[in-house]
This record gives structure tokens, C-alpha cells and sequence, in this order.
């Protein structure tokens, strides 16, 4: 008999129910890209409504590679207990291809300094980097004390005609018993998904319909079913790693659910969408179905900045006759210079790489640009203080032993590492925990 660390029981179910496929092909809301925009998600902050005051519920930290990347190295997730953050966040590490798709998360948790194993997920994709692939394991110890990955959730992504495709899930208990999912979808002549029909089954052989959800679009829509297939191998990934909803690339008007009740469809719920004049979503709003006539559910608003990125997002319980708020989420964005910018040349850039991520008692830090490793690190405060430099006598890696230029160690927080060789730079950010 196998045992699982309470931590991973407490992440499960986030990481099984809040991602599941039909959920997150609907989405909860708009996000800016991750790669190429000049921008990138730095953090965002969850917020529940509580007698008129706002109290912090969990946040998420993204750290890169360096100040020439969009794409994530480590994700730092914690949640707010007590009036306070907690001081045991749990850590998801990122690994990709050379294709710049992500193929492995592995999420452990900080308990007295020691490292525990929680989640892993991994992803495969086919010759045509579609993703096909994507499984969760749980971290477990028999009696013996083995060492073993558990099979929790698997989805597979078989590819028809053209972008066509179907989705098969399971989902697989500590007894090992499997409830199978499936979603079979219609398309139109641009290849955007109209309707999804879901069923289940116990063996994977006799299916039973569950419901059906159809999507209308925007007469100004364009998207296309390459669209859709992109963007489910590039952000079904980040969503499940993330735990962050990202629309479908399309304009949505109306999506109605229905429920199967042995012999029909019937009304469920139904989602409508408002834009603003640059096209934006700037709403969404559910109802459900009382028998007679809609009624009014839950409403989620989004506010943007001068860059297009989604700042604010406010969600709304409907109680009585009326809107009341339930929960926001606040984002925050940070510049990077991509290497394709042409007012930065790649030549003066250097690649950084800094683990583990967020650090204890050291860290190791590695440099590199066109003519060799780097000579120099420099290790800034978040006021910008110089507290240590290292130079490197042309090793390719150095050890920084969370100590000032006078042997006194460090607090808990934010710095930055500057690398440099020659007329190269660059600037990574770390995160010291204890």
C-alpha cells in the first residue's frame, strides 16, 4: 500500500478539477501572450471578498531565464493562512524542448528547508509539434520507503482530417479505479469548434453522452482551426502548469451547456460574451437554465492597461436581484528585450541560468555569451544596493553562498544577478527562502 504526502492531496484537486478539458477549451478569461509581446507575466495575486474587505487568498510568481525570455524557468505558487503568506510555497521547476515547448513540470514544497516531491506533469508532441500528450503523476512512498510516480490524470489528442481532433481523458484514483472522458467535436467550414459533445465511460470501450456544449461566434470572427490547434498545444500546457485560464483565440458570442438526461439534451447554462470597441473582452457573464427562463449566475469583468495585457479581473455572484463581488485577481506585468528586438543585438546579450529556484543556503549561477563565460557576477538588493560580487576566473559556473561582500548572510527576498564578459549583460532575478 502506498502512502501520499498530505501536500500532494492538497493540490490535486486543483490541479484535477480546475483544468479539465471542456473548462478550459471555454476559458474564464483573457490573458496577453507570453512570447513576443515585449511583455511578460510576472505575478498575479488572487483576492477573496470578505465583509467588505479584500483578503489575499494565493499568488503566483513567475521567474525567467534571464531578461531575454518569455517562457518561465520556475513558477513560485503560495497561499495566504493566518494573515500571512505562507513560509512552505510550493515550487513548480520548467524544462523544454528545443522547440521552446514546454515537456516537464516537476512541483515540490519548502517544509524547514527540506524539499518535498509533490506533482509532475509531462508532455509529448508528434512530428508536427502538435501536442498528443499530457500526463500528471503524484509523488508517493510505499512502507518500504520506494520511491514512485503515480499515474493521476492522462489526456490524449488524437489528430483527424486536416486540424480536426478528438480528446480522451482519465482519471485514476489511489484504488486505481479509471473514469474515462471523452470529447467528440463538430467544426465548420473555418474549422472552429461549434459543438462538443462529452461522454464517460467505466472501461473505455461502451461510452455514455454526458452533454453537449455549443459555441456561436462573433460575425467578425476570423480565427481558424490551425488557430485552435496552436493554441491548444501551446496553452493547454501553461494552464495546466500554471493553474490560468487563457481564451480561446476567437471571438465568442454565445456558448450554451447541456445537460443528457438518458434520452435528450437539455438546457444547462449558457455563457455570453461582451467586447469593447477594440475587441477586447471586457465581460462574460453565465446564466442557468430555471425550467422557464435564464437566470443570471456568476459575472466576470476585465480590465486592461495601454498595452492590451489584463490587469484586473473582477468576478460577481448574482444574490437576490443584484451583483455582488466575490473574488478579483490582480496581474502584473514586466518588460523584456527579446532577442529578435533590433535595437538590442543578440551579440551583447549573455544566457544566465541560476538553480535551484527559489534557494535556501546557495545557488548556483552560470553565464555564457558569444565569447566565452562570463568574468563578473554582480548580486543586487531590491533597492539596488551591490551587496556581492564574485568574479569567475573563467570558470563556467560559480556558487553564491547567499552572503554580502562582508560574510554576512542575506535575508529572505528578491535580487538580482548581473552577469557580465566584456561589452555583454545581462540581468537575472532570484528569490532567497528559508
Amino acid at each position: 500500500m502506498k502512502k501520499y504526502c498530505v501536500f500532494v492531496l492538497l493540490v490535486l484537486p486543483l490541479l484535477l478539477n480546475a483544468v479539465s478539458i471542456r473548462d478550459f477549451l471555454r476559458n474564464s478569461g483573457p490573458s496577453a501572450g507570453q512570447r513576443g509581446t515585449g511583455y511578460r507575466l510576472h505575478e498575479s495575486i488572487e483576492y477573496q471578498e470578505s465583509f467588505s474587505e479584500w483578503i489575499p487568498a494565493t499568488k503566483y510568481t513567475m521567474y525567467y531565464g534571464g531578461d531575454t525570455s518569455a517562457q518561465p524557468d520556475s513558477l513560485y505558487f503560495n497561499y495566504y493562512y493566518n494573515s500571512e503568506w505562507s513560509e512552505n510555497p510550493f515550487l513548480s521547476r520548467l524544462s523544454y524542448n528545443d522547440h521552446g515547448q514546454l515537456i516537464e513540470s516537476v512541483t515540490s514544497i519548502s517544509i524547514y528547508g527540506m524539499e518535498i516531491l509533490s506533482t509532475k506533469m509531462t508532455f509529448a508532441y508528434d512530428s508536427q509539434n502538435r501536442l498528443v500528450h499530457a500526463y500528471t503523476y503524484a509523488y508517493s512512498l510505499d512502507y518500504n520507503n520506494r520511491q514512485a510516480w503515480d499515474p493521476m490524470h492522462r489526456l490524449h489528442i488524437v489528430y483527424g482530417e486536416g486540424t480536426e481532433f478528438s480528446l480522451y481523458q482519465w482519471e485514476i484514483s489511489e484504488t486505481k479505479n479509471e473514469m474515462y472522458q471523452r470529447s467528440i467535436f463538430d467544426f465548420d467550414s473555418q474549422g472552429r469548434m461549434t459543438t462538443e459533445y462529452y461522454q464517460i465511460s467505466q472501461d473505455s470501450l461502451s461510452w455514455q453522452n454526458d452533454g453537449k456544449y455549443v459555441t456561436e461566434y462573433l460575425p467578425q470572427d476570423n480565427s481558424t482551426g490551425a488557430v485552435f490547434v496552436n493554441y491548444l498545444t501551446e496553452f493547454y500546457p501553461l494552464a495546466m502548469t500554471y493553474f490560468q485560464d487563457s481564451p480561446i483565440p476567437a471571438l465568442l458570442d454565445v456558448e450554451t451547456d447541456y445537460s443528457y438526461n438518458g434520452s435528450e439534451y437539455i438546457l444547462d447554462s449558457k455563457t455570453e460574451h461582451l467586447y469593447n470597441s477594440s475587441m477586447q473582452r471586457i465581460e462574460k457573464i453565465d446564466f442557468y437554465w430555471t425550467g422557464d427562463s435564464w437566470q443570471e449566475d456568476w459575472k466576470e469583468s476585465y480590465d486592461y492597461d495601454d498595452m492590451g495585457n489584463l490587469t484586473l479581473l473582477m468576478q460577481f455572484e448574482f444574490n437576490m436581484d443584484d451583483w455582488n463581488e466575490s473574488s478579483k485577481k490582480e496581474f502584473y506585468w514586466e518588460t523584456y528585450t527579446s532577442v529578435d528586438d533590433p535595437t538590442t543585438p543578440s551579440s551583447n546579450l549573455m544566457q544566465i541560468k541560476a538553480y535551484p529556484q527559489p534557494f535556501n543556503s546557495s545557488i548556483t549561477l552560470e553565464a555564457s555569451g558569444k565569447t566565452g563565460v562570463a568574468d563578473r557576477y554582480d548580486v543586487y538588493n531590491a533597492r539596488g544596493q551591490l551587496i556581492r560580487t564574485i568574479n569567475s576566473n573563467g570558470v563556467g559556473s560559480v556558487i553564491w553562498d547567499a552572503k554580502d561582500n562582508h560574510g554576512r548572510a542575506v535575508a529572505n527576498g528578491i535580487y538580482f544577478v548581473r552577469a557580465t564578459k566584456d561589452n555583454q549583460h545581462s540581468i537575472k532575478r532570484i528569490i532567497r527562502v528559508r
